[in-house]
């Protein structure tokens, strides 16, 4: 978790020169979160354990309030993502 909090850093350090470098990340975070639970299933199969996805059903179903407003910043975070300029933010 250090590693990460050094990385942020290190991105927010100078807005004006690690643009890309912080694309990069924000890239590449998706992709590992799916690495990471696709190895999660992996491990949670091999010892017969639920996978990730009836845990998180489980979850959902014993906390709908939760899941609700989990859904609405979900939801919020990709209509701003689509709904986004189309000019760059630091033009």
């Amino acid at each position: 978790m250090a590693h990460l909090t050094n990385v942020i850093r290190y991105l927010a350090a100078s807005p004006g020169t690690h643009h890309e470098d912080f694309i990069r990340f924000l890239a590449a975070l998706p992709v590992a979160v799916v690495f990471i639970v696709a190895l999660l299933d992996i491990i949670y199969r091999a010892k017969k354990w639920p996978s990730v996805s009836q845990r998180f059903q489980d979850w959902t179903g014993n906390h709908p309030i939760l899941a609700a407003g989990l859904a609405v910043v979900l939801g919020a975070l990709l209509g701003h993502f689509f709904w986004w300029p189309w000019k760059k933010p630091w033009e």
